[in-house]
């Protein structure tokens, strides 16, 4: 369920239905945390950073940037969000990527959508919730 409302997701922000996309996703990260599931939880991740790239949000690379980097993100799922990164690196100047893969984007709206994720797949000590 969880990895099929991630795949309508992508579908609705390739489609310009971001209101769609942001549902769909959303539960998707709800259903992902509630079973620990730190592959779709990265999955639902990079899918809002997609949808925020269709929307020409700056902290979109912040958000894709976590969620490839992630040893848990599984390489079937890299593919779409790997292409949008490359788009977006394009399109910012390589300083201000540098400053995304960091996790330092400016307006922090990413790094909150981040941090939940760090919280819901790490352990109180960081490690990779299984």
């Amino acid at each position: 369920m969880t990895a099929a409302l991630c795949r309508l997701g992508f579908a609705a922000a390739a489609l310009g239905r971001f209101d769609e996309a942001r549902e769909h996703l959303r539960r998707a990260l709800e259903l992902a945390r509630e079973m620990q599931a730190t592959s779709l939880l990265l999955h639902a991740l990079s899918g809002v950073g997609v949808l925020l790239a269709g929307k020409e949000d700056r902290d979109a690379a912040e958000v894709l940037f976590f969620s490839l980097g992630h040893e848990a993100m599984p390489a079937t799922y890299r593919l779409v969000a790997r292409a949008t990164l490359d788009e977006l690196q394009a399109k910012l100047d390589p300083e201000e990527t540098g400053v995304c893969a960091r996790g330092g984007c400016r307006s922090g709206f990413g790094r909150a959508r981040v941090g939940d994720a760090r919280r819901a797949s790490c352990g109180s000590r960081g490690r990779i919730a299984t």
